[in-house]
């Protein structure tokens, strides 16, 4: 069954870093479309921490709060996966750990009844482009750090 109201994924990495100021981010995108608040929902599609059995105890306090206030956004757990064993550095330990997680945010898409308006991922969740680019759905990056930090980087010649 379709939903005509339009949904945005976000696909954070566990961190409470990462995690916090994309549903921030969500919440000013809401607060922005309040004049069709029932047009857009954005669901939150979290993966476990590879280290233990839950997020930690910030991310999961502050995703309650969130809850509390009865917004348009869910928090959809995806399932547990087996991290990778082999890997040679930390960035590719999370591109493979995202990776293992690509047919769960499949799945979750497709499922989700709602007619999807696009896929805001984490920097370190790119390898899920190519997920977007299947389903035909536009992919975003959201990048975490500020204003200051990003002109550095592109006066450097960093990004």
């Amino acid at each position: 069954m379709s939903n005509n109201k339009w949904c945005l994924f976000f696909m954070p990495i566990w961190p409470p870093g990462h995690t916090i100021p994309m549903v921030e981010a969500a919440k000013r995108l809401l607060q922005c479309n309040s004049t069709s608040s029932s047009s857009l929902s954005i669901t939150f599609l979290l993966m476990q921490t590879p280290t233990a059995d839950s997020m930690s105890s910030i991310t999961e306090s502050y995703l309650r709060s969130v809850d509390s206030l009865n917004l348009p956004i869910n928090f959809q757990q995806l399932p547990v996966v087996k991290p990778p064993a082999q890997f040679d550095d930390p960035e590719e330990f999370i591109t493979i750990y995202v990776q293992l997680h690509m047919p769960h945010v499949k799945d979750a898409i497709a499922t989700s009844g709602s007619r999807v308006a696009a896929l805001v991922l984490d920097p370190f969740a790119t390898s899920l482009i190519d997920l977007g680019n299947e389903l035909n759905i536009p992919c975003y990056i959201f990048q975490m750090y500020g204003v200051k930090c990003m002109a550095s980087n592109i006066s450097l010649r960093l990004c």
